[in-house]
């Protein structure tokens, strides 16, 4: 059994545009814990901003993930390449949600056991073992890939005038998105945790 549990709250900000999956369950404000047998998802969502309805986006995207019957046999890339093309298509529906775009990050665990990591965007996956936290995702950003080809240092990257530019996400209408997926081949250890 794995222990899962989220919180988001609106906190300062006009509204929220953060939300969480644990298995089928998304929530957009407040908190849930549950404990799962695998295989499940879990993933956050954070809506693009600068653009339309990051809310509806990052709700959408999630609900249309948490329909997935994820297995060991499951491809990721296709089933987020169409909830992509679905959340695109729902957001082109009218004015109000034209371009409505969300990050992903999210963690597979299949009927074995193994873990898997899903990326797009620049929402960020962390596991704390062993006291040490180690980032697991790698940002899809325009700073990351300067910092990736040697033209800017780690600490430009933090500073950076263009550290918000992200790669094509969920629901942009211009580009599909590379979903960064990888296939830990490992178990989590007891005692880890996965931010």
């Amino acid at each position: 059994m794995y222990y899962c549990c989220g919180i988001t709250s609106q906190g300062v900000m006009p509204h929220n545009e953060d939300a969480f999956l644990i298995h089928k369950t998304v929530i957009t404000d407040g908190a849930l814990e549950a404990k799962l047998a695998p295989p499940f998802l879990l993933g956050v969502s954070d809506g693009v901003s600068g653009e339309a309805s990051g809310e509806v986006a990052s709700r959408q995207c999630l609900n249309l993930i948490s329909s997935i019957r994820f297995s060991r046999k499951t491809n990721m890339e296709r089933k987020l390449e169409d909830v992509h093309n679905l959340l695109a298509q729902y957001g082109a529906g009218n004015s109000e949600t034209r371009n409505m775009q969300a990050t992903f990050c999210g963690i597979g665990v299949d009927e074995n056991n193994l873990l898997h990591f899903f990326n797009v965007g620049d929402s960020r996956l962390y596991r704390y073992r062993n006291a040490k936290m180690r980032q697991l995702s790698t940002d899809q950003s325009l700073v990351q890939m300067l910092y990736k080809e040697g033209t800017i240092t780690r600490e430009e990257q933090k500073t950076h005038a263009y550290r918000h530019i992200i790669s094509p996400v969920m629901g942009n209408l211009s580009h599909t998105p590379t979903p960064d997926i990888q296939h830990a081949g490992e178990r989590m250890a007891y005692g880890d945790v996965l931010l």
